[in-house]
């Protein structure tokens, strides 16, 4: 029978004991805090009071969220199976857990994509932003990132890519052939992030243009100036939304090229096959900085929270105080 890769060095000495315990409660205190912070964000966007969150983005916005929501109950299921000591014992079973996880990252690139696409067309096309961008050419993206993510993530499954299930000894990444590999890096990371730099650099570029052409006017702040050009005010939300989801690039290029370089080293020849024990949290990492980007950046979603928690608070506080009925004393 097959089971997770290292799971029989945890009985070598009380040592190694005390560092699969830690090493345990670490991945389920992670996975805890990706669980709450972005289901507090996601509550947040689908029933805040604030209009704003009614926008197109909020639309890709809570799928991000949602999608890493998914990534940290999959890799729950991941952790739950490897410290329990589990046994998986075909191919098949190894690589739908893997399919899920791959997919629900696929989603969340797709999705910080997708918002990047919204900026692009609101700053460097905005006389043409509502005849573009919709309420329902944001529901077929949603739909589409989602479908297009499932079957990125199933291909070896969907098309039998390799035909190795008699060499299948142990459930790791090493399950996944080379060429998948590759193919799933690139779609997944490289793609995006060239097209989104891409897109970021025109944008910065025009938005700076936009600002200076707003400050030399004597006109109030709020008015247009410059045939195609939005009021200062907008255009500094949407710059602001804009650097947000750069800084969110940034931080998913550091989670998750360790984890693709390390990945395509382990199924080419199996020799840092350790190494995934460190990159693979670091990658989920990603998910635990959004929400807080989201929260750190977006003041009206902070105020949001803030003020929701506050409520269910003395929601709770006030339903516990029993009135004292004077009538029976």
């Amino acid at each position: 029978m097959a089971s997770f890769n290292v799971s029989v060095n945890f009985t070598v000495s009380p040592v190694t004991e005390n560092f699969k315990y830690i090493a345990l409660m670490g991945r389920l205190i992670l996975m805890s805090s990706i669980f709450f912070l972005n289901t507090l964000v996601l509550v947040t966007l689908v029933r805040g009071r604030h209009a704003e969150f009614s926008d197109i983005k909020y639309w890709f916005l809570r799928s991000h969220v949602f999608s890493d929501i998914f990534v940290s109950l999959i890799f729950s299921t991941f952790v739950v199976l490897k410290y329990s000591q589990i046994n998986i014992d075909t191919r098949y079973s190894c690589l739908l857990l893997y399919s899920l996880l791959m997919s629900s990252n696929q989603v969340s690139a797709m999705s910080l994509l997708f918002v990047s696409v919204d900026q692009y067309i609101a700053i460097v096309h905005s006389l043409h932003y509502n005849r573009l961008v919709s309420e329902l050419s944001a529901k077929v993206a949603v739909s589409f990132s989602w479908l297009f993510s499932a079957i990125v993530g199933f291909l070896p499954l969907i098309i039998r890519w390799d035909q190795r299930v008699d060499h299948f000894t142990d459930c790791s990444v090493t399950v996944f052939p080379l060429a998948y590999v590759v193919f799933w890096g690139i779609v997944q990371l490289y793609v995006p992030c060239v097209l989104m730099v891409t897109m970021y650099a025109q944008v910065l570029v025009v938005a700076h243009r936009h600002i200076r052409q707003n400050q030399m006017e004597v006109q109030p702040q709020n008015v247009d100036v410059h045939p195609g050009s939005m009021p200062l005010s907008i255009l500094k939300a949407e710059v602001k939304v804009a650097v947000t989801v750069v800084i969110m690039l940034v931080v998913l290029m550091v989670c998750w090229l360790p984890f693709n370089i390390a990945l395509t080293l382990n199924v080419h020849g199996g020799r840092l096959l350790h190494s995934m024990e460190v990159v693979g949290p670091l990658a989920v990492t990603n998910s635990l900085f959004n929400p807080i980007l989201y929260l750190i950046r977006f003041a009206k979603l902070r105020k949001s929270c803030i003020g929701m928690i506050r409520f269910k608070c003395c929601n709770k506080v006030q339903s516990s105080i029993v009135p004292i009925n004077l009538d029976v004393m």
